[in-house]
């Protein structure tokens, strides 16, 4: 805009091409190829209007027609070669942002030496990774498919304010750095929220709300019943149960070995921790157990948060089959228990417990 008047406006449309308005209206159709960049623009006549081509870092050359520069999506800055991404600027004649990367040293991975050049584009990968905002990679262009999903309620599907679908490993990414929030669509632009009391509601377009019955939070895959098998849903990755989260796996079985061989008072080992979810992201609280605390026997505190504790786990590490008890039945939250041949995890508000399927982690 220069004042009230259009300088130049984009309309996405389906299958990546742009619609470009000035003050005159529709002055021509850019389309992308399979990285988002505009390599070629017709009129609505359907004759050229610009025709470029672009080296991989982004330098263009082969211009021919009135070029309107444009790399994986974003447009060029009013300064030549240089792009305008949503947190960084970048450079395509250097191949390189001009900013760090704004996660500082935790976007480095010690085992990836192409990581640690804080201003490299896509880890040096420009033919088959972009990066929309400037602070992640994303390698999989076009990913749009899942194993499952068409047969199934189990695909989660992550879709941005645009109503555009973004890769489930991209999105995820996004929600770990805090980058984005989560939430479940249902139908009609509704959207599944959790309320007070960790009631799972259906709010409407107008924000009228209905509180969703255990079934119907069950059969959406939100929650689950003492009919389940599987537990509840993992909330970073919904098409999974919990259980199969492989960062909890491996707490649980840390909290396993100080309890295989234990010794406990009345002769049950147990050791635990809160499952917390902070910023989409899972983390668990400090592990206790009963071998070297003190306490009564066979109890077992494990310190929660009401803000962000979403289950707790326990081990009966020197029991084969040891089935939750009546004191595990009572948690306010999920409880699982790992004992030496099987996991459960106990249904809030009821006196069952379920045992879980592992055959579903494989």
């Amino acid at each position: 805009m220069n004042g009230q008047t259009l300088q130049k406006a984009f309309c996405p449309l389906p299958g990546g091409s742009t619609a470009v308005y000035t003050s005159s209206g529709l002055a021509y159709y850019r389309h992308a190829e399979w990285l988002g960049s505009s390599r070629f623009a017709s009129t609505p006549s359907r004759t050229k209007y610009f025709d470029v081509a672009y080296a991989p870092y982004g330098e263009d050359y082969a211009d021919s027609g009135t070029v309107d520069l444009n790399f994986t999506g974003p447009n060029q800055d009013t300064v030549s070669g240089m792009y305008d991404f949503l947190y960084r600027e970048y450079h395509a004649n250097s191949g390189r942002w001009i900013q760090p990367d704004p996660a500082g040293l935790s976007a480095a991975d010690p085992s990836n030496p192409q990581s640690w050049n804080r201003y490299a584009y896509v880890g040096n990968r420009p033919l088959n990774s972009v990066d929309p905002l400037g602070l992640l990679r994303s390698d999989c262009m076009g990913c749009i498919s899942d194993s499952g999903c068409y047969l199934t309620f189990s695909c989660t599907v992550y879709i941005d304010q645009f109503g555009m679908q973004l890769d489930n490993a991209f999105a995820q990414q996004l929600l770990r750095l805090n980058a984005a929030s989560f939430s479940v669509f249902g139908p009609h632009g509704a959207e599944y929220a959790q309320g007070a009391g960790s009631d799972w509601e259906i709010i409407y377009p107008g924000g009228r709300a209905e509180e969703l019955s255990p079934d119907a939070v069950a059969e959406l895959g939100l929650s689950y019943n003492s009919t389940s098998t599987t537990g509840p849903p993992d909330p970073t990755d919904m098409r999974k149960p919990l259980f199969c989260n492989a960062a909890l796996r491996r707490q649980a079985g840390r909290a396993f070995q100080l309890t295989i061989n234990g010794n406990a008072r009345s002769g049950l080992a147990e050791a635990g921790f809160a499952i917390n979810l902070l910023n989409g992201r899972l983390s668990f609280g400090s592990m206790v157990n009963s071998v070297n605390s003190d306490g009564p026997p066979n109890h077992l505190f494990i310190p929660t948060n009401p803000e962000i504790t979403i289950a707790i786990l326990h081990t009966h590490g020197n029991r084969a089959l040891a089935e939750p008890s009546a004191g595990d039945l009572r948690s306010q939250y999920p409880n699982f228990v790992v004992s030496q041949s099987s996991w459960y995890v106990t249904v809030p508000g009821t006196n069952n417990s379920i045992r879980l399927n592992s055959g579903v982690c494989r």
